[in-house]
C-alpha cells in the first residue's frame, strides 16, 4: 500500500519512485485534477500533464479509450439503477457497490445522487501518478505503463 509515510521512507533512502495514486483517496485530488493545463499526447491512448502540488509531483494521465468505456459503464449502471428505483427496489440496491456510489439514501428510500455521478464523470479515463523522478512526464507515464501497472 502506498502511503505518505512509505514514500517518505523511499525518498529518505535516496530512491526514486513512480506510484499510482487512488484518486478517490488523494486529499489533493481536487487541486491536482482541476489544475489548468493541457494534456500532451504521448500515444493514441495516452495523454499526460504534470502538476506540482505542495512538494509533490503528479502526472495526470488520460486514456481516451478508457474514458469512453468508463462513461458507457456509468451510463449503463445509472440506467439500470433508474429502472430498479422505479420498480421500488431501493433497499436491495444498497448492497451493490456498482450502484451504491450513485445513491442518495433518505429514511423512506433512495434516489440517484446526480452530484456523485458528475464527480465520477470527471474521473473517466484518468489515473494519477506521483513521482520524485526527474524523468519528463511522458517518460514517467510510459515507464509506469511498461511496468504493467495499468492499461
Amino acid at each position: 500500500m502506498v502511503s505518505e509515510k512509505l514514500l517518505g521512507e523511499i525518498e529518505a533512502l535516496g530512491l526514486g519512485y513512480i506510484a499510482g495514486v487512488r484518486m478517490r483517496q488523494l486529499k489533493a485530488a481536487e487541486a491536482v485534477l482541476a489544475r489548468a493545463s493541457r494534456h500532451r499526447e504521448v500515444a493514441p491512448n495516452l495523454r499526460v500533464k504534470e502538476v506540482v502540488h505542495g512538494e509533490a509531483r503528479y502526472i495526470v494521465c488520460l486514456n481516451p479509450e478508457e474514458r469512453e468505456r468508463d462513461r458507457r459503464v456509468r451510463e449503463e449502471a445509472l440506467a439500470k439503477l433508474r429502472e430498479k428505483l422505479a420498480a421500488g427496489a431501493a433497499k436491495q440496491l444498497v448492497g451493490n457497490s456498482a450502484y451504491r456510489r450513485y445513491l442518495k439514501l433518505d429514511g423512506a428510500g433512495a434516489e440517484i445522487n446526480e452530484a456523485a455521478a458528475e464527480d465520477e464523470a470527471r474521473l473517466d479515463g484518468k489515473y494519477v501518478l506521483r513521482t520524485n523522478s526527474p524523468l519528463d512526464p511522458e517518460e514517467v507515464a510510459q515507464a509506469y505503463k511498461i511496468s504493467g501497472a495499468t492499461s
